[in-house]
């Protein structure tokens, strides 16, 4: 053996009192995101992850046979707690938009419904 690779590491974090609501079912209510939203509570997400690995390595002339061996785990615990895309209060602009956090008040227009430019 030319070589011993030797990996073990743990990581572990927590955010405290994220702002969302803890417990409540989708969908949630329009002003969700918003300054105007009522009823979120504080809560915390914790995650945690370790990981370890061995690899073995032998040099023949100009071939490096390699064999090594990973295990790693994650895991998440967020208190079941919805936390909602922040967004305008309201529409700014007048677009149809795929994507929530912009505030748009477009209308789709029958006739072409599903294109990506409907307003």
């Amino acid at each position: 053996v030319e070589e011993l690779n030797v990996l073990c590491n743990a990581a572990e974090f927590t955010i405290n009192k994220p702002q969302g609501f803890v417990g409540k079912d989708f969908p949630l209510e329009l002003t969700a995101g918003t300054d105007a939203a009522t009823g979120t509570k504080d809560a915390s997400i914790d995650y945690h992850e370790w990981q370890a690995s061995l690899a073995l390595s032998y040099r023949l002339n100009m071939f490096t046979p390699y064999i090594g061996v990973k295990w790693s785990r994650a895991s998440f615990d967020a208190d079941t707690i919805r936390i909602a895309q922040p967004k305008l209060a309201e529409a700014i602009l007048q677009v149809t938009t795929l994507n929530p956090t912009i505030a748009g008040s477009g209308d789709v227009i029958n006739a072409a419904a599903g294109n990506l430019g409907d307003t």
